[in-house]
């Protein structure tokens, strides 16, 4: 089976990456869609410093404890 190319957002914004992404299946969208994201989130990780990483933590932390104390209430 032939892996299909993966297109970059430059092909894909154009009207030709347009028209190919309206003959894509659902299914086969969502698998583009989930390709990108996991590229996202590293390359993401990748340009944040260690400080702004603990500040992102920090807040996810006093929102988790903030649902947690409210679900006890």
């Amino acid at each position: 089976m032939a892996r299909k190319k993966i297109l970059t957002v430059t092909e894909l914004t154009s009207k030709a990456g347009k028209s190919r992404m309206a003959s894509l299946t659902p299914k086969e969208r969502s698998d583009l869609g989930r390709q990108g994201g996991l590229v996202g989130g590293k390359a993401r990780a990748a340009t944040l410093s260690a400080k702004r990483r603990s500040e992102i933590a920090r807040q996810a932390v006093l929102a988790r404890w903030a649902k947690r104390n409210q679900d006890q209430d």
